[in-house]
């Protein structure tokens, strides 16, 4: 489950020194890190194998970390403040904020097959988007329609993707294709 921890950080007049050790299991093999996101969704998956430490070195930025049975969400602000996600913590960073510096650090190399970008609570259709939970916190979301294949169009069904994450077919009428492709509008439960 995911969890925040307080990094070891070190004070003094020549500015502070923040410790990342001991945090992840295993050795640390890949580092990156999301700058210029102000505004956008990153994330929307989960690993097979990989566990990942996020820290917010500068501004901030929402997480919302869903497994089968809780959803929880974490704002990290402070850069001694550090985010471990399990490789069942599917996981979706919002609301960057104040050009958000975040680091991410893992235990495993980059490779696609590690990543399921399937929501627990996602259903195979669209309709209103995912099912609301008891909570009922909504967010209406502008997505477009980033692409089709003939196929689908001569079908009358558009793929909708956002943000990478495929979220299902979308049946209509074949003249309202090209309404459609511009933009879709959806709600989104979280």
């Amino acid at each position: 489950m995911a969890h925040l921890i307080q990094l070891a950080q070190h004070t003094c007049q020549r500015g502070d020194l923040t410790v990342f050790e001991r945090i992840l299991p295993g050795s640390l093999k890949r580092i990156f890190y999301i700058s210029n996101a102000d505004g956008s969704i990153r994330g929307g998956h989960r690993h097979h194998r990989a566990w990942q430490a996020v820290v917010c070195l500068q501004g901030s930025v929402e997480i919302i970390v869903e497994r089968a049975d809780k959803t929880d969400r974490f704002v990290l602000s402070n850069p001694d403040h550090c985010l471990v996600l399990e490789p069942a913590d599917w996981n979706l960073l919002r609301n960057f904020r104040d050009k958000a510096i975040v680091l991410v650090v893992s235990n495993e190399y980059y490779e696609a097959d590690d990543y399921i970008h399937e929501r627990y609570t996602r259903e195979n259709s669209l309709g209103t988007g995912w099912p609301a939970r008891k909570s009922g916190v909504y967010q209406q979301v502008r997505m477009r329609v980033v692409g089709h294949h003939g196929a689908i169009k001569r079908a009358g069904k558009l793929l909708i993707v956002l943000s990478g994450l495929t979220l299902g077919m979308l049946s209509c009428r074949k003249s309202a294709v090209p309404s459609l492709m511009r933009s879709i509008y959806f709600q989104q439960s979280i």
